[in-house]
């Protein structure tokens, strides 16, 4: 195969999508219409109209704040301007029992509650609310019910989820005709299920709707909503190689000008990135609010992402917080990693029970546990009752490992995405599923992958290369790395690499330098075995590094 349609075919084999390595421009999809749509849109504006007392639950990690800021600035130049926020103060996600007291009790004069980002299988919850409820949420769904009458007779629930097929979609269309008059109205092709949405992008998309039906200004182009929905994307579970999506993200990286908020964080955390990007997102802004919620300080993150960007370094200290508890679970589990890679397991289970570690630390040590050995593993606290309540984290994206939690039985609880969510079971049925996890895993192609320089025939992977120049001279290095800019970190290109081809150069503090085949790589380790694994990192340059094998490469 000749090298320019070798590093082609290898593009639009892992980037999928053209609009991922620029060669197609990103361009806004059409409007869609998930079900419900016009039920939960009607309710909206009747609130909107009415100028209602409104309650928004945001759920308790980045992907509902940038959620419910997109919300809330635009109800607010709606003209609706009493609203009133509430996060779950601990990191528990979805709505409990004690708002509906809230909401009900006399005197709350509370009028609608807009949940996002959770709650689409918290039907009885929802129900006992007095008052009008629009959940808008992008978590699998078990309950079939999506909407109906709350107990008291008189109000309505209403749940707009992103992982079900449009089963209104005649109802959805003909509403939208009737509101605007237009007949691209009845264009719109049915709603089909996309897992790829996050729950920012999906409240983006319900509002352009609205914008559309009740011949509104454009206030989320306006006011440069789309990249606070870029950033649910960059930190959320989702895959980002999808036409629709690359148009969020090309609104936030390809982007001069920055939304008002957005901007001020970014100078006050991190002076010298405040372009926007994904490097900004995921080791700036996300971090910074993310680990104050896990240190439960969820509603200081909140008023000051909503009212106070400026004393966003204020939640500085709670990094500090995590850094010792990913450590100590860390030093504690060493033993079972270096037991579970040389056994080849595939799995970890980590019980941190009697660590001194808060239980809102479960789903980052599981992250990190599992991406960097390339295990699955579920890390819990054992609670009063006996049960295991924690975070999973699966090593293959868009692979249900949660059906096999709620298989178990009624009485496991398991919710969230396919490959990540939360959990409460017995420990044996904890483990009992955990052995068997990899029997539904697709069988991963150990041959696919980028090789360089000389290796014998066994060892090259499916993608060959002589050197650094064959990529370079067709500018496939270029677009390789750029694309890292516009998709998840787990998603990056790995180029395999014989030690014959890679020296070592000199040692700065903890970096290590080495001379790969020209190209000057960097290591935060000394490097041992015979192949490495060197993958492309795009900031504001193209930067190299090494990374040993972790038993990918023997």
């Amino acid at each position: 195969m000749k090298i320019n349609e070798k590093v082609d075919a290898l593009l639009n084999e892992y980037w999928k999508c053209p609009e991922v390595w620029k060669e197609k421009e990103a361009v806004q999809p059409f409007i869609i219409l998930p079900t419900n749509t016009s039920v939960a849109l009607s309710i909206l504006n009747k609130h909107i109209r009415n100028k209602s007392n409104v309650l928004i639950h945001t759920d308790v990690d980045m992907d509902g704040f940038g959620t419910n800021y997109i919300l809330r600035k635009f109800l607010y130049l709606q003209g609706l301007t009493s609203l009133n926020f509430c996060v779950n103060k601990d990191k528990v996600h979805g709505i409990l029992p004690k708002h509906v007291a809230y909401v009900n009790k006399p005197g709350s004069g509370i009028d609608l509650v807009i949940i996002t980002d959770s709650s689409s299988n918290e039907i009885e919850t929802i129900k006992k609310f007095k008052c009008d409820v629009i959940v808008i949420d992008h978590h699998n769904m078990e309950e079939p019910i999506f909407n109906g009458m709350c107990d008291d007779g008189e109000h309505r629930f209403v749940i707009v989820n992103n992982t079900i097929d449009n089963l209104s979609h005649n109802v959805d269309s003909s509403w939208l005709y009737t509101m605007c008059g237009s007949t691209l109205a009845l264009t719109v092709k049915p709603f089909e299920a996309d897992p790829d949405m996050s729950c920012g992008v999906l409240m983006y998309e319900l509002l352009r709707v609205y914008q559309i039906a009740f011949n509104t200004s454009d206030i989320l182009q306006d006011n440069q909503l789309a990249q606070w929905a870029a950033v649910t994307l960059f930190t959320d579970a989702i895959d980002l190689r999808t036409p629709r999506n690359q148009w969020y993200i090309s609104q936030l990286v390809d982007n001069s000008s920055c939304e008002t908020t957005l901007k001020r964080l970014m100078e006050l955390i991190n002076p010298y990135k405040t372009k926007p990007s994904k490097t900004a997102v995921n080791y700036s802004i996300a971090p910074q609010f993310n680990k104050a919620i896990r240190a439960n300080a969820g509603s200081q993150a909140l008023e000051i992402l909503f009212y106070k960007p400026q004393d966003v370094l204020q939640l500085s200290v709670y990094s500090k917080q995590q850094e010792e508890a990913v450590s100590t679970a860390m030093r504690f589990m060493a033993d079972k990693l270096i037991d579970s890679i040389t056994k080849k397991k595939g799995y970890v289970i980590f019980d941190m029970t009697d660590m001194g570690i808060n239980k809102t630390y479960a789903g980052v040590i599981a992250s990190k546990i599992s991406g960097e050995y390339y295990v699955n593993c579920v890390v819990f606290i054992r609670t009063e009752e006996g049960t295991c309540k924690g975070s999973f984290r699966g090593r293959i994206k868009r692979v249900k490992y949660i059906d096999e939690f709620t298989k178990l039985g009624e009485d496991v609880f398991a919710q969230g995405h396919d490959e990540a969510f939360g959990f409460e079971c017995t420990y044996e049925q904890l483990e009992s599923v955990m052995k068997h996890l990899s029997d539904v895993e697709v069988a991963r192609d150990e041959k696919w992958g980028i090789s360089l320089g000389d290796m014998p025939e066994s060892e090259k992977l499916k993608y060959h290369f002589n050197n650094w120049e064959e990529l370079r001279y067709y500018g496939g290095l270029i677009l390789i790395a750029t694309g890292n800019a516009r998709i998840n970190s787990d998603m990056e290109l790995h180029f395999k690499v014989s030690a014959n081809n890679v020296r070592f150069i000199e040692e700065h503090g903890k970096v290590f330098n080495y001379d790969v085949m020209g190209v000057n790589c960097k290591s935060f380790s000394r490097l041992t075995g015979s192949y490495f694994n060197v993958y492309a990192e795009y900031t504001s340059e193209i930067n190299f590094y090494i990374k040993a094998i972790g038993g990918i490469f023997k």
